[in-house]
């Protein structure tokens, strides 16, 4: 498990040098959060 974490913590820095988005979901971010976070960054309108 701390193995996981540290990987993940420098995918996320790189990612964050780089000027990315980046989403981990560890199990504590419920799924509409993480699709307002997915719609809100490429801006896509589910109205249509």
């Amino acid at each position: 498990m701390e193995r996981d974490f540290l990987f993940s913590k420098a995918i996320e820095s790189q990612y964050n040098n780089e000027n990315f988005k980046v989403i981990i979901n560890e199990g504590t971010i419920d799924l509409d959060n993480m699709v307002n976070e997915i719609v809100t960054h490429f801006e896509i309108d589910l109205k249509k």
